[in-house]
């Protein structure tokens, strides 16, 4: 198979074994190669490059180790990473179904899974980590915060420790980042360096629960927008520039509307919205698995029963602010929320079946239920299901379903407003 310019080459090897694959590449654009004395190598000289094999092995026996696999489950698990299905991992280990599907079983319930697609991505996952971890050494790997100033806090009016890092010049024109969702106030490499010749103050705080910041018990744009004010009280900050990076840009439009006149630039890096206020979604008829739990089984292909309504909103800020000298800023706003009065389907009941089946109406007994999907089918089809047994086969039982099934969970707020008088000073 070839692939961006290079070749890879499977090599069969026995049945217990499996294949592997190795890398054919020039020979001279192998690093080191070409500059290593004694060595006549001719323009069109290949190498056959293999991975390590101890290093696969380690990572196996790592698993093996930190979870309790026995070595059967082990070798299921090789066979999943390695894209078998349950029937030819059974054909090639030579046992039933049955046997593995029992030793998936043990093996979710030892690494903490639900679902076969996340076992095969952990593996992926810790075999690329540990890839990492072996061949590269601590002496080499990057350090992004050797230049970064310290992480400092401020406490909040509330109690809460607010977390920040003061790159640049302390007396530089002064800018508020907002990092990305998942990131912190570590900004890249030669930030430090970069601010000062430029005359910057750059202050990335670390938003409520994360980093060392303290999480917010009402967690909103608001709430976020009210600590930022108050760092920059705190601070001093008086004429503010602001910048949001991807996911943070929401948190920082909302901070400018506080600082009011105290913010005098806005910067968005590939800022990206909040979570829309409303969407379309699928409609779903499902019911519980013997393998996987409650509403895993998609008895309907995705989609098959409709949409959600398109549901939209429009929200409008309209304020007018006054400089009354002497540090002093007055600013009268209105919010108006959803103007249309839109209170559309948010949220539709796809539970076909329960997967606990009560004996009585307000029991507290009952049995389990299950059921597989029906391939190609339609919701006329929903009343020929049947309960499965332990073993994933069809009883002859039909299935209980839910009585609110389809039926609306939540709508839309309606239309709604604020009034608000700020004072800053």
């Amino acid at each position: 198979a070839r692939g961006g310019g290079q070749t890879i080459l499977r090599l069969d090897r026995g049945e217990e074994e499996g294949p592997c694959f190795a890398y054919v590449a020039p020979a001279r654009a192998l690093p080191g190669v070409a500059d290593a004395a004694g060595l006549d190598l001719a323009p069109d000289d290949q190498a056959l490059i293999f991975p390590a094999v101890e290093e696969t092995g380690r990572v196996w026996s790592s698993i093996r180790d930190s979870f309790g696999l026995t070595p059967a489950e082990l070798r299921l698990a090789r066979k999943l990473r390695d894209g078998r299905s349950l029937k030819e991992a059974a054909d090639e280990l030579e046992v039933s179904v049955n046997t593995v599907r029992n030793q998936l079983r043990a093996i979710f319930d030892k690494m903490g899974l639900k679902r076969q697609s996340d076992l095969i991505r952990a593996l992926t996952q810790l075999s690329s980590v540990a890839s990492a971890i072996e061949t590269v050494t601590p002496a080499v790997i990057p350090l992004a915060s050797a230049d970064a100033p310290p992480v400092v806090a401020i406490t909040l009016k509330d109690g809460r420790r607010l977390a920040y890092r003061d790159y640049g010049d302390p007396k530089g024109q002064a800018v508020l980042i907002f990092h990305e969702g998942l990131g912190s106030s570590l900004l890249p490499p030669g930030a430090q360096g970069l601010a000062s010749e430029l005359n910057l103050r750059l202050v990335c705080a670390e938003r409520p629960g994360f980093g060392q910041s303290d999480p917010s018990p009402d967690y909103s744009f608001d709430s976020v927008a009210d600590d930022m004010v108050e760092l920059c009280d705190q601070l001093g900050l008086r004429d503010v520039r602001i910048g949001g990076i991807m996911s943070g840009a929401p948190s920082a439009l909302q901070t400018a509307i506080r600082l009011g006149g105290r913010a005098t630039g806005v910067l968005l890096c590939s800022g990206r919205p909040p979570r829309p206020v409303s969407e379309v979604r699928t409609k779903n008829a499902l019911a519980g698995h013997y393998l996987y739990g409650a509403n895993e089984s998609f008895l309907l292909p995705r989609g098959q029963l409709g949409r959600t309504d398109f549901e939209h909103g429009l929200d409008i800020h309209l304020g007018y602010a006054k400089d009354l000298g002497k540090n002093y800023n007055l600013e009268v706003f209105v919010d108006l929320y959803n103007i249309y009065n839109r209170q559309g389907e948010a949220g539709v009941d796809d539970n076909y079946a329960p997967q606990f089946k009560l004996s009585a109406p307000n029991s507290t007994s009952g049995s389990e239920q299950n059921a597989n999907p029906v391939a190609g089918g339609t919701y006329e089809d929903l009343t020929w299901v049947k309960t499965i047994d332990a073993t994933g086969n069809e009883t002859g039982v039909p299935i209980g379903k839910n009585p609110n099934f389809r039926n609306t969970t939540g709508r839309y707020a309606p239309a709604n407003a604020r009034l608000g008088l700020r004072l800053t000073f």
